[in-house]
């Protein structure tokens, strides 16, 4: 497992979905996944459902939060998916063999803990999936971690 994702992520397999991290920052993150035989969420003969995507953002932008947590002191941040507004995909599965890059783009955070985060999931140089995500974030010891 890729150290850094560990270090920056909560979750654990199996429901750790990214496999590397490809750039982390305060305000942006970039991530890989590769759509292999062991992919969760995998049909062998159509790929991972489309609507995966959706969590491969969110734990993209989990990756945000996480440097945001190193550089404050907390722990490991939790988010909560509140919902995602113009979500828009180019395709119904990512094909097997694939390999996705995941970006993620912090465009705000209130005091509150709300955020907003543009993202976006490329094969190659081809955008396949973008939306707008919101999150609800929280510190580890906030929600008694």
């Amino acid at each position: 497992m890729d150290k850094q994702l560990e270090e920056l992520l909560i979750h654990r397999k199996p429901m750790l979905l990214l496999d590397r991290v490809i750039s982390s920052s305060l305000k942006t993150a970039e991530a890989e996944v590769e759509i292999g035989p062991g992919a969760t969420f995998m049909d062998p003969r159509r790929g991972v459902p489309a609507w995966i995507g959706i969590e491969y953002m969110a734990q993209t932008v989990g990756l945000i939060a996480g440097e945001h947590a190193k550089t404050e002191g907390n722990g490991t941040p939790v988010g909560y998916l509140l919902g995602t507004r113009r979500l828009d995909s180019e395709v119904d599965f990512f094909p097997p063999g694939a390999r996705l890059r995941i970006t993620a783009k912090e465009l705000f955070v209130d005091d509150n803990g709300l955020a907003s985060y543009e993202c976006a999931i490329f094969t190659e140089n081809n955008k396949v999936m973008g939306c707008r995500l919101t999150l609800f974030r929280r510190s580890a010891e906030e929600v008694g971690n």
